[in-house]
């Protein structure tokens, strides 16, 4: 505690009321914030901190000193809003909705002494209130503080993947350890055993006796895929190879397909140019008819180039960046003529998720919204599919067998 803030203390504890006043322009402001919290409401935090001020007047005779003077303070101004919430009985629909629409959390992660008080106070409310706002059909199990060290960035297209996270192991590790402080793990699980089962219809997929050879582009640049979906290729058979377009100088040998998957190729524009063994490997694979899917950032590199940078140039059009999001959400796939992984009039679901574009960006296929918007996409062909859409092979199982089959005839026209 600062002398000045003691001589203070004293002086007022005397009823010297300038003294008091100083005291409290000193603690003002943070007592006022406190409030605000509490009770979301300009009008009624200042009422509340006037009574919190009053009660520290009549009682600051009776301060020993066992805690910081910060801290009796906002104990004080925390039981005083506390009260008088109580008394209004209107917790459930100010201190909890108007707080959390304003952003607040129980907990700001400081190891200021009265802010842990406070801290600890506020998490009390903010449970009740949730179980009183929800009838006690929402049970209050945990928090996790503000935890700056375990922060997972974002990009222009969402989280950094995993695999260029530093230090994600001990990231989570932490995340785990905190989370048995002050989650209430046993409850959570407990929580769990009284969901109903999941219950679905098993998708069957064929299994061929004769395997195929798939090569899938696998890098910092290639790395949005469907695990089911690349899963689903190897129960019925298939053997993925994964490769680098970034790094590697051809493709892998004796393959009878291509999977150019989503990710990130604007970001290394630069180094997939400048490989240019890869794309010519993989425009000369192309033009020989090697089966080929190739989505979103895959079918980018098909195309001439990405901004200033000449790609793979076996599709028309350079891709540039809009800026925005372009046709973005979940769609439904209706093909307009046949092609490798189905017939005219199928279907599939899919999703758009890109800032990039590119003219022509296809006429296989017709995308629709659930709200009407409708547009083509997608060039398809018997060896082909290259278009923005991704989709997941179990929501239309045969695009997978087709694929297959594709890749089977490209086999045996080898042998």
């Amino acid at each position: 505690m600062e002398r000045n803030e003691q001589k203070l203390i004293e002086r007022a504890s005397g009823g010297d009321p300038s003294a008091f006043n100083q005291l409290m322009a000193m603690h003002e402001k943070r007592m006022y914030a406190v409030a605000l919290r509490m009770f979301a409401n300009r009008e009624d935090a200042q009422d509340c901190l006037q009574e919190a001020m009053l009660r520290i007047y009549r009682a600051i005779g009776g301060f020993k000193g066992q805690s910081s003077f910060s801290t009796w303070v906002y104990r004080i101004t925390m039981n005083t809003c506390l009260d008088e919430l109580r008394r209004k009985k209107n917790r459930p629909n100010t201190s909890l909705d108007n707080l959390l629409d304003q952003g607040w959390s129980p907990s700001d992660g400081d190891n200021v002494p009265e802010r842990r008080a406070i801290q600890s106070e506020t998490r009390k409310t903010l449970a009740g209130a949730i179980r009183e706002r929800f009838g006690g059909r929402v049970t209050p199990l945990g928090y996790l503080p503000p935890m700056p060290d375990c922060t997972l960035e974002s990009r222009h297209l969402g989280l950094v993947t995993a695999a260029e996270v530093e230090g994600l192991k001990e990231k989570l590790a932490a995340l785990a350890a905190q989370a048995e402080k002050t989650v209430d793990l046993d409850g959570l699980l407990a929580l769990a055993e009284t969901a109903e089962a999941v219950c679905c219809d098993p998708v069957e997929l064929p299994r061929y006796d004769t395997p195929v050879r798939i090569a899938v582009a696998r890098d910092r640049a290639f790395c949005f895929y469907y695990e089911d979906s690349l899963q689903a290729l190897r129960d019925m058979g298939a053997e993925l190879v994964d490769f680098s377009p970034l790094n590697d100088r051809a493709l892998p040998e004796k393959i009878h397909g291509l999977y150019l998957g989503g990710g990130y190729p604007e970001l290394y524009a630069r180094e997939l140019s400048e490989n240019t063994a890869m794309r010519s490997a993989i425009r000369a694979a192309l033009e020989r008819g090697l089966p080929c899917i190739a989505e979103c950032g895959g079918f980018m590199y098909l195309t001439e180039g990405i901004g200033e940078w000449p790609m793979a140039g076996f599709l028309p059009g350079v891709c540039f960046d809009t800026g925005k999001l372009t046709r973005f959400g979940y769609v439904t796939l209706t093909a307009k003529e046949d092609n490798m992984l189905c017939k005219a009039g199928e279907t599939i679901r899919g999703h758009e998720f890109h800032h990039w574009d590119v003219v022509p960006s296809g006429h296989s296929f017709a995308a629709a919204k659930a709200n009407g918007k409708t547009w083509d996409c997608v060039t398809a062909n018997g060896r082909l599919y290259a278009g923005y859409p991704h989709f997941h092979f179990y929501a239309n199982p045969a695009f997978a067998k087709g694929f297959y089959e594709t890749c089977l005839k490209e086999r045996e026209a080898r042998v």
